[in-house]
């Protein structure tokens, strides 16, 4: 016989126990919201931030994105927002003398003027492969913006290259040719030019930005003389230094500042530094040597193809096989787009490198498979007489195929010298060369005699 008492008694706590898993069930996915276990967890300042992507973090570095934050009792005391990366505070930004280290509260994006020893004339390699020489040729006559950065990197380097994608689309006109943008990785060894490249297209780089490398030793010491040396490419400074080498000034800002603030002290930079520049006295800085045109005309350098006239100055030679055909293909756009300016306002000189094989017959066929316009020359000479001129250019080589792809603009009559790349935009080249001849500028004209190699 069944003992009553006792069997209600189980039945009550059965019915107890289904009532209790009822309610865990019920509640259960309360647990999982954080809000639920904030008021349990300890310390003053609790923090809760909703999962981010790698892309929301970057943004976040640079004040783009906020977290959604949780906060509650004094600041000071929280709790780590995100295991997978260190917080923009802690960052190592270098000593005093190499960066802006962190941001003065009062104001965040100031500046400290610098000084830099003797900069080397590093050979670098760019995005596209191409070799420079890092002060000859990617400072000198330019006021230059570097970062410093590597691929692999996932805090500062993608927002700070955000900011350099910014500061590109303000100066779009100038850039390449008085605004210089430079990127250098402090990984060279793993950062081969086509990861480079790679990089510099998430961030729609244009001519006149270069992404550097090189070798390991030689960009150590480079790296050393700007002030941004790491044992630790992880440590590596989110600083940005502006500067230009003709002025002598020199300026560490931080990476992360908005784009204004940047694209404010390149200017200042650079308006300075053109303000201190004297206009070219082209007619004491360039030899009168005997050249001759495609058609065989005679004439001398300064007194018959640069006094009184505008004039757009590269180097070829017939025989090339590699940057000739699509760099002169590009300036018979440039020709096309200044239309009847061409001949009349503007020559452009094409002067060989290879005079000892580039006849004037030569050369008069070459220019007819581009289609030249009046006021294209090709000219050739004597070895002696070329290599004079083209050395006052910067661009006398014995090898021709090592010759340079500088386009030097020049307005004799106001001293107004400038140097873009023969194969930027043709849209860009016909700009700067429609400013020049109106004596309008982007910011400030860059008034510098071409380099010599002589």
């Amino acid at each position: 016989m069944f003992d009553l008492r006792h069997s209600n008694d189980r039945s009550t706590s059965t019915n107890h126990y289904r009532l209790r898993t009822i309610v865990v069930l019920l509640l259960s996915p309360l647990f999982l919201l954080p809000w639920f276990w904030l008021p349990l967890l300890p310390g003053e300042e609790r923090v809760v931030v909703v999962g981010l992507s790698h892309t929301e973090r970057a943004e976040s570095l640079r004040g783009q994105f906020t977290p959604r934050v949780e906060r509650s009792g004094a600041e000071g005391e929280g709790d780590e927002v995100d295991s997978d990366r260190e917080p923009l505070d802690s960052i190592e930004t270098g000593s005093e003398d190499h960066c802006c280290d962190a941001p003065d509260p009062a104001d965040p994006h100031a500046t400290k003027s610098t000084t830099l020893e003797e900069i080397p004339d590093t050979l670098v390699i760019d995005q596209d492969g191409q070799q420079w020489r890092f002060r000859s040729d990617l400072l000198e006559g330019k006021t230059v913006a570097i970062s410093f950065f590597f691929t692999t990197c996932k805090t500062v380097c993608p927002p700070l290259t955000a900011t350099f994608r910014s500061v590109q689309q303000h100066f779009e006109e100038s850039l390449g040719d008085e605004i210089q943008l430079i990127s250098i990785s402090v990984d060279p060894t793993h950062d081969i030019p086509a990861r480079l490249k790679q990089f510099s297209q998430m961030f729609n780089a244009q001519p006149g930005w270069k992404f550097l490398t090189g070798q390991k030793q030689e960009i150590d010491r480079l790296l050393l003389a700007l002030g941004a040396a790491t044992p630790n490419k992880f440590d590596h400074t989110p600083m940005i230094l502006v500067g230009n080498i003709g002025s002598g000034e020199w300026r560490r800002t931080y990476g992360l500042a908005p784009a204004s603030s940047i694209v404010e002290v390149i200017e200042r930079i650079h308006t300075r530094a053109v303000a201190s520049t004297p206009s070219m006295d082209a007619k004491k800085y360039f030899p009168n040597r005997l050249l001759i045109d495609q058609h065989g005309e005679s004439g001398y350098f300064y007194e018959d193809y640069l006094k009184n006239r505008m004039v757009m100055i590269h180097v070829m030679f017939t025989r090339c096989t590699s940057i000739c055909p699509p760099m002169l293909t590009n300036l018979s756009k440039v020709c096309e787009l200044l239309g009847d300016r061409m001949g009349r306002d503007v020559e452009l000189l094409s002067i060989t490198v290879d005079p000892s094989h580039d006849t004037p017959e030569i050369l008069l066929e070459y220019s007819k498979a581009f289609g030249a316009p009046e006021g294209w020359k090709f000219l050739t000479g004597e070895v002696e007489d070329v290599r004079e001129v083209l050395s006052k250019l910067g661009a006398w080589v014995e090898d021709p195929e090592n010759h340079n792809a500088w386009l030097i603009l020049g307005n004799e009559p106001t001293g107004d010298w400038r140097k873009l790349l023969s194969n930027a935009p043709s849209t860009q080249i016909s700009s700067v060369v429609r400013q020049m001849l109106d004596g309008g500028h982007n910011i400030q004209s860059s008034q510098s005699s071409p380099k010599s190699n002589k």
